[in-house]
């Protein structure tokens, strides 16, 4: 139980993704031997948390990755739309909160 509960704190999405995107923006973090950019497909796999990261750092990612990243949060922001309409009994508060920050950053 604790682990679910610290799991939840540090919302892994996130922090994933939030790894991912640095990396991306600043190369030198990829450890010797790495390969840098950003894998779009995974990230957008990762769900609501992990979109709402990167509409947040859309600005900051390298201009070459803008298209595939403008895509993938079309895409979840579709998704969250679709999973919203689902009705109360499936809400989700982070689901919900990724939903706002697309919208609030135009998607």
């Amino acid at each position: 139980m604790a682990i679910a509960i610290a799991c939840n704190l540090i919302g892994a999405q996130a922090f994933v993704t939030q790894q991912n995107v640095d990396r991306a923006i600043n190369p030198d973090l990829v450890a010797a031997g790495g390969i840098s950019g950003l894998d779009v497909d995974y990230v957008s796999s990762l769900g609501a948390d992990a979109a709402r990261v990167l509409a947040v750092s859309r600005n900051n990612l390298p201009s070459e990755l803008l298209p595939v990243v403008d895509a993938g949060l079309m895409d979840a922001r579709i998704q969250l739309t679709v999973d919203a309409q689902s009705g109360w009994p499936s809400w989700n508060y982070s689901r919900q909160r990724a939903l706002d920050t697309l919208i609030s950053v135009g998607y």
